[in-house]
């Protein structure tokens, strides 16, 4: 009953899609563009999470919007569609911070003796957790060391201690993984802080859906 009357006042989002730290959404209230509100999405599993959005498009079948937070929501949000993403393989996006813009990038090679064929693709990254596209599945709760190759040829792989939070099949070939960072020794901490921030100045066509609906 208290949970019923506490959600009563807040607006409810009708999530049809997400993709890249986006949310494609229909809801009953007007919204303007840059709003910031606070919200139910009620997702198409029936399930429902708290959720905080700004809003960045209006679209014919609603709006799109860039998730804020909380990232427990972030994350039932993403198990339930990049189980299913389509696109090209070949691309990643990821975000320095939480409250970056996306931006487009290829991937990059992850290895691990914990990963299926010890090898991954990097779907998303940043300082805090990376989603990786695997050959097979790997056991939610399982810890890794990843070693992360980077562009630079002169530049050894990055170790990152990580932990699985969930492991999805995608389709008949690939799964799709998130895993949060545990630990990176502080120079190597450094050098990836620097290598998204080089990234992120030097990605060509840099504008990201945020900056198309603003």
């Amino acid at each position: 009953m208290f949970e019923f009357l506490r959600n009563l006042g807040k607006a409810h989002f009708s999530v049809f899609d997400y993709g890249q730290g986006i949310v494609k959404f229909r809801c009953s209230k007007g919204l303007q563009l840059g709003q910031t509100l606070e919200g139910i999405a009620d997702l198409p599993n029936r399930k429902h999470v708290d959720l905080e959005i700004q809003v960045v498009q209006r679209l014919p079948e609603g709006y799109a919007a860039r998730v804020l937070g909380p990232k427990g929501s972030l994350s039932e949000i993403e198990q339930l569609f990049l189980a299913d993403i389509g696109g090209e393989k070949e691309q990643m996006y990821y975000k320095l911070d939480e409250s970056d813009p996306t931006h487009h990038m290829r991937t990059y090679a992850v290895r691990s003796k914990g990963l299926p064929n010890f090898r991954a693709l990097t779907s998303e990254i940043s300082m805090e957790d990376a989603t990786l596209v695997l050959d097979g599945p790997v056991k939610e709760g399982a810890e890794m060391t990843l070693h992360m190759d980077l562009d630079d040829p002169q530049l050894p792989p990055i170790n990152i201690e990580a932990k699985v939070d969930w492991c999805k099949q995608r389709d008949d070939k690939y799964w799709v993984a998130h895993l949060s960072v545990l630990y990176i020794a502080d120079g190597e901490k450094t050098q990836l802080k620097q290598f998204l921030a080089n990234l992120k100045n030097r990605t060509p066509n840099s504008a990201s859906v945020l900056d198309q609906g603003s």
